[in-house]
């Protein structure tokens, strides 16, 4: 069971998350070229299924390994919801 929660300084959880997001973000509007209509009508959506689809096995897969829970902080999270719905 953890004892308390154990929070990373605020740089940190800036340069791991926001620096990247920033970046990426402005690489894709500013270098990224403009997709053609079948790209963007039949090809997006197809890819975008696609992945759902696997990511939705890959989650079931890992989750029946780890006794409902698709990896450790999910069912760190799912305890902490049933402790507070008995609380």
């Amino acid at each position: 069971m953890i004892e308390a929660l154990v929070y990373i300084p605020l740089e940190m959880d800036l340069a791991l998350h926001a620096a990247p997001a920033i970046s990426l973000t402005l690489d894709f509007f500013l270098f990224e070229g403009k997709y053609n209509r079948q790209a963007t009508h039949l090809l997006a959506p197809l890819l975008a299924l696609s992945y759902t689809v696997w990511y939705s096995w890959w989650a079931e897969r890992c989750g029946a390994m780890n006794n409902g829970a698709c990896n450790c902080l999910s069912s760190l999270a799912y305890s902490w919801k049933l402790i507070h719905l008995v609380i």
